[in-house]
């Protein structure tokens, strides 16, 4: 039970320090997509080259070939030693890594073309035939990492290392394996360009919506759950209706103070909107009218007269007269005189 305990613990605790560690090098999907095939990839070359160079379990048993098994493992500590203590940005170490891993595996392929003439079935066929392989799959992985120029240079390195193998010797390639992988390779690159333009067009997107999405809720001191709250209570219908006072508690009382201000002008705004104030107050000059109308709006005497053009003091004998002829006593409000009359 206890030994149980502690593997629990060493396993939560492991856990944790491994989200901690991808929060901190990653800030959208696209990075930890990126970060898992890197360190995939990373993994991969670590534990796999010494399978040639120390145990002698697959590839070539030549000197060259084992030396370069050990570059590309060295290649790839040295780079993750760099990458895990923040001297490269996790984008360059990817490249780098597929890059130089591309380019050792890419001349062991010209290596082996170049030292023998490879007979089908042989061992250095075979051999041949691996590295192609290795080559497809750092190709693949690059892909996979979605970085903008690592598919294009390993493809390219790809390419350029076959066209050696041809001019040192034409029929040393097995010619349906290299058909296979350039087709497979030109495939996938292609769609890679197009994948690579939709994503950056997608991210470009996402940005600017969040940035407008951040700069209206900095407009308004909102929150984002008490902006979503308020759009649902502004569109919400029929028997939703009934989840008003769950999305209410969402709000701020800020935003509530807002929102009952809010819903004032809107109810004034109809009112004005319906009545006919000609008709209500026959008594009435259209000058005076005007006046009426904007004060049931909620506009104060000063921005009364900015929207007529005239001074407050012309505005205030106007209200004086409208207050006269609708028989006010002067601690009456007039806004309020006006719409239970309207209501009437």
């Amino acid at each position: 039970m206890n030994e149980k305990t502690v593997l629990e613990r060493w396993t939560e605790s492991l856990r944790v320090r491994i989200l901690s560690f991808i929060s901190r090098r990653t800030h959208n999907r696209v990075e930890m997509t990126r970060l898992a095939v890197y360190m995939v990839f990373t993994l991969l070359v670590i534990v796999g080259m010494p399978c040639h160079f120390l145990f002698h379990w697959v590839g070539g048993g030549q000197v060259v070939l084992h030396l370069i098994s050990v570059a590309v493992w060295l290649t790839s500590i040295v780079i993750l030693g760099l990458y895990i203590y923040n001297k490269v940005s996790l984008g360059r170490a990817f490249f780098w890594l597929v890059v130089v891993v591309q380019l050792l595996e890419s001349l062991g392929l010209v290596y082996m073309v170049a030292i023998a003439s490879p007979v089908p079935g042989s061992e250095m066929y075979q051999n041949i035939i691996l590295n192609e392989m290795l080559c497809f799959m750092v190709f693949t992985l690059s892909c996979l990492g979605l970085l903008k120029w690592a598919p294009t240079s390993t493809f390219g390195i790809f390419l350029l290392a076959l066209g050696l193998c041809h001019a040192i010797r034409p029929g040393a390639l097995s010619v349906q394996f290299t058909r296979l992988f350039v087709f497979i390779m030109l495939c996938v690159w292609i769609y890679m360009i197009v994948e690579r333009i939709l994503l950056e067009n997608t991210a470009r997107e996402l940005n600017e919506y969040r940035q407008f999405q951040d700069s209206v809720l900095g407009m308004f001191s909102m929150k984002r759950t008490e902006m979503v709250a308020l759009v649902q209570l502004s569109r919400q219908m029929g028997e939703h209706k009934r989840l008003t006072q769950k999305m209410v508690g969402e709000l701020s009382e800020q935003t509530r103070n807002n929102l009952i201000e809010f819903g004032n002008a809107l109810w004034n705004q109809r009112l004005v909107n319906n009545a006919d104030l000609k008709s209500a107050f026959p008594n009435l000059s259209p000058s005076e009218l005007e006046v009426c109308r904007l004060v049931l709006e909620g506009l104060s005497q000063k921005e009364i007269a900015v929207k007529m053009d005239k001074s407050q003091s012309n505005i205030g004998t106007v209200r004086g007269n409208i207050r006269r002829k609708l028989g006010l006593n002067a601690d009456d409000d007039l806004r309020e005189s006006l719409t239970k009359r309207l209501m009437a």
